[in-house]
């Protein structure tokens, strides 16, 4: 009798299934434990942590959390403020110095320009005494306002310059304009017209008739008048090539003259907030007109031998 028998090959495989099952179970057994005994001393350690210890751990996860939130809510401050702000400073970086800056509110707004050519406008109005009254309003009425003497050297002004006379609020302080005031009118008048108007609108052909009547730089000589016209003309290039604007316009095609485009100058922009400098102006105007004093020189001002 054979003391063994041949094992089938289905057995064999069945033994070796069971085998494999047997090593896989003691291999999870094994991790199972592995990962018990890790969790165990872990648990182990923190159980047998000195409570302070403990504590502290705590409190540096709190303290971090919180000053994560602080932070953040700062830096959210800081971007909402520096979006406000960045206006105010692109002014005072891209500007000479002026005292009204550092003080005004909103100093751009975004507007549309009406570059219409039948545009209504009280500017634009046949002349009379509403239209005049508005185009002082924007202008003459600013008149002078005072500035210490450091605030005036800083702004573009020099020693021996004109001071308020006595008997005015700010006396002996520098005697100054806003720049826009002259630029509005355009003019720049001789002593004796202490008041200035817009003069180019005045100038104008169809406008000169009505002025001239009126007297003021109007009872001036044709050459006087002649040679404040150019200047006019020349103030108002320089100053809209200093500030010369990059903007684009396009052009339209209009019913009956398709075959030449028009320019259409109704365009955005991002102007100066006239109505802050407006109100700077006439905040600070000295009342009284001192413009239509006898100026005295005192010491210290220079008497110079030409037009400036």
């Amino acid at each position: 009798m054979s003391l063994y028998s041949p094992v089938s090959s289905s057995e064999e495989e069945a033994g070796e299934n069971s085998f494999s099952r047997k090593m896989e179970d003691t291999d999870m057994l094994l991790h199972d434990e592995k990962t018990d005994k890790f969790h165990g001393s872990i648990a182990l350690a923190m159980k047998h942590m000195p409570r302070p210890l403990n504590k502290w751990i705590y409190g540096l996860l709190f303290t971090s959390l919180l000053l994560f939130i602080v932070s953040s809510m700062l830096f959210a401050t800081f971007w909402w403020v520096s979006l406000r702000e960045v206006d105010r400073f692109c002014l005072k970086h891209g500007s000479y110095y002026s005292p009204i800056l550092a003080q005004i509110k909103d100093p751009y707004m975004t507007t549309k320009f009406n570059g219409s050519l039948h545009a209504e406008s009280i500017y634009r109005a046949p002349p009379g005494p509403e239209v005049d009254a508005a185009w002082s309003y924007i202008s003459l009425g600013m008149g002078v306002f005072s500035l210490p003497e450091h605030e005036a050297l800083k702004a573009g002004l020099e020693k021996g310059d004109v001071r308020i006379p006595p008997g005015y609020k700010g006396s002996g302080e520098y005697m100054a304009s806003v720049e826009v005031n002259h630029q509005l009118h355009c003019v720049r008048l001789r002593q004796e017209y202490p008041h200035p108007q817009n003069f180019l609108r005045k100038a104008a052909w169809f406008n000169y008739p009505y002025y001239r009547n009126q007297g003021s730089e109007f009872s001036d000589s044709g050459a006087e008048l002649e040679n404040h016209l150019y200047h006019c003309t020349e103030m108002l290039r320089q100053v809209l090539m200093c500030n010369a604007d990059a903007g684009i316009y396009g052009y339209k095609y209009v019913k009956g003259r398709e075959q030449r485009p028009y320019p259409d100058f109704s365009t955005p922009h991002r102007c100066r907030n006239f109505d802050t400098v407006l109100e700077w102006a006439y905040a600070r105007r000295i009342e009284g007109d001192p413009q239509n004093h006898p100026f005295t020189p005192a010491e210290g001002e220079i008497v110079h031998e030409h037009d400036p």
